[in-house]
C-alpha cells in the first residue's frame, strides 16, 4: 500500500496522527512510499475509495433521504414585527447644561 501523504505515529506507535498533531512522535513513511505490510496489518490501515490511507474502515455514506421531523414539534409561530434599533446616544447628548 502506497502512502497518500507522509504518515506519522503517536508516542505509543499505535495511532496515526497528523503532521501538526501535538502527539506526533514517529515518522512511519514518506508520501508515495510503500507502507511495510507488517505496519499495515498491525495498525489496521485501509485505503479508502478516495485514495486516503486511514486507520479503520471507511465510514458509510449518509442516508439519501433525511428522516421526517418529529410530529410533536410545535407549529411555527408568526414572526414578530421587527423593532427599529436606535443607535446609542453620544456622550455629548447626555451632558446636562
Amino acid at each position: 500500500m502506497l502512502a497518500d501523504r507522509t504518515l506519522y505515529l503517536d508516542r505509543s506507535r499505535t495511532r496515526l496522527v497528523g503532521e501538526t498533531d501535538p502527539d506526533v512522535a514517529w515518522l512511519l513513511v514518506w508520501k508515495g512510499r510503500e507502507i511495510p505490510a507488517e505496519d499495515v496489518k498491525r495498525l489496521g490501515l485501509v485505503q479508502w475509495s478516495d485514495g486516503r490511507v486511514m486507520q479503520g474502515p471507511e465510514p458509510m455514506d449518509p442516508p439519501a433521504v433525511m428522516p421526517e421531523p418529529a410530529a410533536e414539534m410545535a407549529p411555527e409561530s408568526p414572526a414578530a414585527p421587527a423593532e427599529p434599533i436606535m443607535p446609542p446616544q453620544s456622550r455629548r447628548s447626555r451632558r446636562k447644561s
